[in-house]
């Protein structure tokens, strides 16, 4: 199947992903074309899985070898992906996970390069380089066209109920939050890839976090050095004169 066979193909289902979720044309056509290898992945042929994305589909789950990026490396663990009837299913499939509230920036994005950072920051993938690549499948066929064709069509318009959202969030994201929800997500606690993703997610947490009780800490300091040198001096001085007196006693 050539590019141009595989794009006329998902087109009117990336075409009602708009419609439905929010979902720029041009991010589901290269994304579907970038996860599955233009639809010639076994996943993709096997599985009908055009996305990559791990868990149980309509049609079940099927675990197969793949490729995380940990610490700069690519590592290779087994996990289960998702298995469907049907390219629809997987499509349609895709619109609902990105309607958690972890992609929210991917369904207003204004343009493809914002969705193709938005769904990478949000932690779709964990290749480093994945949104250059996302927007080079997008340039390189002009798959911007389709996004202008639905300038001026309602964007978005499925709400999910809460019911849905809470699974979404507990069982189909790329990654979770804790070690049981992995273990939902991705097959089993005791799948190593499920270890993997719990760590990427804690040193993701930690990147913001650290940093960020630093510069408070910092900052109460420079605000309040003065008094806070004041004080130092103070307990040192008691502290001298303690033991001092102790001495001469």
């Amino acid at each position: 199947m050539t590019p141009q066979e595989f794009i006329n193909q998902i087109l009117p289902a990336a075409i009602d992903n708009y419609k439905r979720y929010g979902v720029l044309p041009s991010l589901t056509i290269a994304q579907a074309a970038h996860e599955s290898g233009w639809g010639d992945s076994s996943l993709a042929r096997g599985s009908n899985n055009l996305f990559g994305i791990k868990g149980i589909g309509t049609a079940g789950s099927v675990n197969l070898p793949t490729e995380e990026e940990v610490n700069g490396k690519n590592v290779k663990v087994m996990a289960d992906f998702r298995a469907y009837h049907n390219q629809v299913e997987s499509i349609d499939d895709y619109g609902k996970l990105l309607t958690n509230s972890r992609y929210k920036n991917v369904l207003t994005a204004p343009n493809y390069k914002a969705a193709a950072f938005s769904v990478y920051n949000a932690g779709y993938a964990t290749d480093s380089n994945y949104p250059g690549k996302i927007i080079g499948v997008i340039e390189d066929n002009k798959l911007y066209q389709y996004d202008e064709q639905v300038k001026g069509v309602p964007r978005g318009t499925y709400t999910p109920p809460a019911s849905s959202q809470q699974k979404t969030s507990s069982s189909t994201t790329p990654q979770a939050s804790t070690l049981a929800d992995s273990g939902q997500s991705f097959g089993g606690a005791w799948n190593p890839a499920n270890w993997i993703d719990f760590a990427k997610d804690l040193v993701f947490k930690a990147a913001f976090f650290i940093p960020a009780m630093i510069l408070l800490v910092l900052g109460i300091y420079f605000l309040f050095s003065e008094q806070i040198n004041t004080a130092v001096k103070a307990v040192a001085t008691d502290g001298l004169s303690l033991a001092a007196e102790k001495g001469g006693n």
